[in-house]
């Protein structure tokens, strides 16, 4: 034979009456439902410290791609 453990509970359904059971039930619980993670911002939502005029400033009459001489190196 195999060993097992097992347990009951009885609950009389006056308590309910008393709170409502606030567990999800088994199946919300280990199959939730599902989350596409999608984030969206948009550029005002962020606070410049007046650093884009110093980098608009440095940057004036340079070609596109200077903005790249700007960023920190990556190591």
């Amino acid at each position: 034979g195999v060993a097992a453990q097992v347990s009951v509970g009885v609950v009389d359904k006056a308590i309910y009456a008393l709170q409502s059971e606030f567990r999800p039930g088994a199946l919300e619980f280990f199959y939730p439902l599902g989350r596409d993670n999608v984030s969206s911002y948009y550029s005002a939502e962020f606070q410049g410290y007046g650093y884009g005029e110093r980098l608009a400033k440095k940057l004036a009459g340079l070609p596109e791609y200077a903005f790249s001489a700007v960023k920190p190196p990556t190591r």
